[in-house]
């Protein structure tokens, strides 16, 4: 995992604007440099007071936008709770996810997905944490009674999570496997 400290890519702990937000995503892409794909990338945002919803729709899922197509996985951590209120409305305002470590001081230390997850997504995710992995091939045969009756609607579903950040993928030749970013996950908040 790589963990950006947001608080090294700017000059104040108050951050807001569209514009500045662009600015951090093409930022936190450069610091990538060279990471091997599917690496899971941690936003910190200790010592972070106020962002708002602008600045963290161009920050958070402009970047997260940005490397998709290295199949890196976008969390964030150590968020006020001021903060994480104005992403939760930036994500439900678009019906997006994003998975968040919670801040030290939270009673629960397990990672969650903040937003609007669909229904059947949430199956797969949790077919997929069950075995640890696989690809769609492997969750329809072992999970035959999901109501997902084909390896494509597997798949669809499971770039679907990639693409909202919940797991990473894996070439195998020209097999993909998905992992999830964490092995437990409580949906919601």
């Amino acid at each position: 995992m790589v963990d950006l400290l947001v608080s090294n890519f700017v000059q104040s702990p108050v951050l807001s604007g569209a514009t500045l937000g662009r600015t951090i995503a093409f930022a936190f892409a450069e610091a990538l440099d060279n990471e091997a794909k599917s690496t899971p990338i941690i936003l910190d945002f200790e010592g972070i007071e106020v962002a708002t919803a602008s600045f963290l729709r161009e920050s958070v899922l402009g970047f997260r936008q940005l490397i998709w197509q290295d199949f890196h996985a976008v969390m964030v951590k150590n968020m006020s709770n001021s903060v994480l209120d104005d992403l939760r409305e930036v994500l439900l305002a678009r019906r997006e996810v994003i998975a968040v470590i919670p801040h030290e001081s939270d009673t629960t230390d397990r990672p969650y997905v903040l937003g609007d997850l669909d229904p059947k997504l949430l199956i797969v995710l949790d077919a997929l944490s069950d075995m640890n992995g696989g690809t769609a091939d492997t969750l329809s045969k072992r999970f035959p009674d999901e109501n997902i009756k084909t390896v494509t609607a597997w798949n669809n579903r499971l770039a679907a999570l990639a693409e909202c950040g919940l797991v990473t993928i894996q070439r195998s030749g020209r097999t993909k496997v998905y992992f999830p970013i964490w092995e437990t996950c409580k949906y919601g908040n």
